[in-house]
């Protein structure tokens, strides 16, 4: 490169750096330019597509390379393969009709072929074509068309695209429990291709979440997102993310952190030059304004956003922007403005269904006109056979006539004497049928009723756990982490308060589900009647008691029976003066975190309940908490739960850890820690077991 080409080049970087910072001046600032509305649209227009230009100079270059490669390409696979990269930059730059093409070329190439490989490369891009056209009923058909063809090791990258696709679908339908299934496992596609193509798919995990109100799972999601697009400086994710964070706040109201994001995420889009991407985000920015009631500033962001989108051409944003502004203009009472931008949204809404439509409708027409001229090619060329074969036909014409009549008759017969079979059959089958459907009709109610019953007793149960308000009246600081296994849990938590103490206990009993539910009931009303009307404080002999009670409930149980039923506990006494913390366990650990230091205090290794050999009294343990101290204890439930990449159990290690790590933060975060842990460990796995977690800080 010589001297001149190099200056150049310095020239135009530095040209457009200052056009950047031309465009974020006018957005810190525009409420107080004195410029008109008029130059100042027509200056941002002319900035954005100053940077577009050189962007989209680069990508043309590109495709036209490739179309030229694409042209001389005789291998199919290479050629779909090829076309696939191809639908790819056209859709970078919203070439909708240009992407449709490139897939009907490719599906063409696939109706001929028997390679799975390239049928599904070929539907996957239609169907993300159709996606892009709103059409996700045929959308649909063919990623799962993609889906049952691409091969997991030979199709990483597309089976988790495809996949992805078909998440956005399930969102597009309020489907976002489906949608996340299929997010999951396009994020675990593309993790074992790089962690660099992840973040897409946290995206989408992220914005499901934000739909179905689970905030705290959203942050899990962005965030985790957001440090992989920092760390490989993928800016067109990284503002994705900012926009859909600024969203997510805007739902919770923090209007504050909502902006912020807001504005990051248009620094990095300006940056890049995308303009569709800044007349969207202008928008959002715009609703944002009119939700705070700020209505100047919503009209002016409205105003910006639709003027860069009608500029581009691209009509989701000319539609979103025009139906926002309607919307301020009436509740003002400018209905003549609010009809017009009303109208304006309509024409662009049905526009982009129209367009659709009316490619659909050519396509059909060509491919009708080409087969009607086929078939007429087909009659002409029968006509002419057959008025050469027409004279030689005559006689055989008679023996045929005879030769059919005769099988016609044995046909007749055959086909009456199957017809009184099948009839008798078939009588026989809907006898059979009506009593099945009877049955199911029984078992289906019987399983309802069971299923009310159990419900019942859910409400139940709820009520016998320790109320919140006797924690909040206890502690400054605490979670109660109770997730069962079944509509009742076989884990219960119980509390009792006096002035001066407060008696906790965290118990999991033998088996879940329903079996599991009565053995905490009579958990629950030993403890009761141990502790409030016995008034036996001392926590061994609390469990001793219990353990009594238990064994003589089941005393006429055999003793492969009696193995099987009682609790593993921990029992705590904490007196509020004194700030001593008394505590018994039986198979469960207490921990204690002091100064980020986690400490383990051991179990007796019995439960309560049945054990082998001669009873051993439970151990009194007794510590003097100090400010700060956090106190935990748990049932198995959480460490035993199976998943991660292969499929293996939590641990305690790595539950310790998570506390550990977590022991600066409020307990009510430690909590939302441990449940998006759960959630990510346990992936599409069944839980194994009811969890339970407590913890409180004095």
């Amino acid at each position: 490169m010589g001297l001149v080409s190099l200056v150049l080049l310095a020239i135009q970087k530095v040209f457009f750096e200052y056009v950047k910072l031309i465009i974020k001046f006018m957005h810190l600032k525009f409420n107080r330019n004195k410029l008109s509305s008029f130059k100042r649209n027509s200056l941002l227009f002319f900035c954005i597509v100053l940077l577009s230009s050189n962007y989209l100079f680069g990508q043309n270059n590109k495709i036209d390379s490739l179309k030229a490669v694409i042209s001389v390409e005789k291998n199919d696979s290479i050629k779909v393969v090829q076309m696939v990269s191809l639908f790819e930059l056209y859709q970078r730059e919203n070439k909708i009709n240009d992407c449709k093409k490139t897939a009907d070329d490719a599906l063409a190439i696939a109706a001929n072929s028997k390679n799975k490989t390239i049928i599904g490369l070929s539907n996957l891009i239609k169907g993300i074509n159709y996606k892009d056209f709103e059409d996700y009923p045929n959308a649909q058909i063919h990623l799962l068309l993609a889906l049952k063809n691409l091969d997991a090791k030979l199709n990483t990258k597309h089976l988790g695209d495809a996949n992805s696709y078909m998440g956005f679908i399930q969102e597009q339908m309020n489907l976002y429990d489906k949608a996340i299934v299929y997010h999951r496992t396009a994020l675990k596609l593309r993790s074992e291709i790089s962690e660099k193509i992840t973040s897409n798919s946290y995206l989408r995990l992220a914005s499901c979440f934000d739909c179905q109100k689970k905030y705290d799972s959203a942050y899990f999601y962005f965030y985790k997102g957001m440090r992989i697009a920092n760390k490989y400086n993928l800016k067109r994710n990284l503002s994705a993310f900012y926009n859909n964070l600024g969203l997510t706040y805007k739902s919770e109201n923090k209007v504050d952190s909502a902006l912020v994001y807001y504005g990051k995420a248009l620094d990095i889009l300006i940056e890049m030059g995308d303009s569709v991407g800044i007349a969207g985000t202008l928008i959002n920015i715009g609703a944002f304004y009119v939700d705070q009631k700020k209505y100047d500033l919503g009209i002016e962001y409205f105003k910006r956003g639709l003027w860069v989108a009608k500029q581009t051409g691209f009509k989701q944003w000319i539609a979103n922007g025009a139906s926002g502004l309607a919307g301020v203009y009436y509740s003002r009472g400018d209905y003549k403005l609010a009809y017009d931008n009303y109208k304006l949204s309509r024409d662009y809404t049905d526009s982009i269904y129209n367009e659709a439509k009316a490619n659909d409708i050519a396509n059909a027409e060509e491919k009708y006109q080409s087969e009607k001229k086929q078939q007429e090619l087909e009659i002409a060329d029968l006509k002419i056979k057959m008025q050469g074969d027409e004279l030689s036909r005559g006689n055989a014409q008679r023996t045929l006539l005879i030769i059919g009549l005769i099988i016609s008759l044995i046909i007749f017969a055959l086909v009456f004497w199957g017809y009184s079979k099948m009839k008798k059959l078939s009588q026989q089958l809907s006898f059979v049928n009506k009593e099945v459907i009877k049955q199911n009709s029984i078992i289906e109610e019987k399983n309802k009723d069971i299923t009310d019953s159990i419900q019942y007793a859910k409400q139940i149960q709820k009520a016998l756990l320790a109320s919140d308000k006797l924690f909040d009246d206890s502690f400054k600081d605490y979670f109660i982490f109770f997730k069962p296994k079944d509509i009742v849990s076989g884990d219960f938590y119980w509390a009792h308060k006096t002035d001066t103490e407060i008696l906790i206990a965290n118990a999991d009993c033998t088996g879940h589900g329903v079996p599991g539910a009565f053995m905490s009931l009579i958990g629950v009303s030993k403890l009761n009647e141990i502790i409030k009307e016995r008034k036996i404080l001392a926590t061994d002999k609390i469990m001793h008691l219990l353990r009594e009670g238990i064994l003589e409930i089941f005393a006429s149980a055999n003793q492969k029976q009696q193995s099987k039923d009682g609790m593993d506990m921990v029992m705590m006494r904490y007196n509020f003066e004194t700030k001593k913390l008394q505590f018994s366990c039986a198979n469960n650990s207490l921990w204690l975190l002091r100064n980020g230091e986690l400490i383990r205090h051991k179990a007796d290794k019995f439960p309560v309940g049945f054990s082998y050999g001669e009873i051993q009294p439970f151990t009194l343990h007794e510590i003097a908490l100090q400010p700060n101290d956090i106190v935990l204890t748990f049932s198995d439930g959480y460490a035993d739960q199976f998943g991660g990449a292969e499929g293996k159990k939590f641990k305690y290690k790595n539950l310790q850890n998570i506390l550990a790590n977590s022991a600066n933060q409020p307990l009510t975060e430690m909590k939302n820690i441990l449940a998006n842990n759960l959630k990510e460990w346990q992936g599409n796995l069944e839980q194994v077991d009811d969890i339970t977690v407590i913890g409180f800080k004095v």
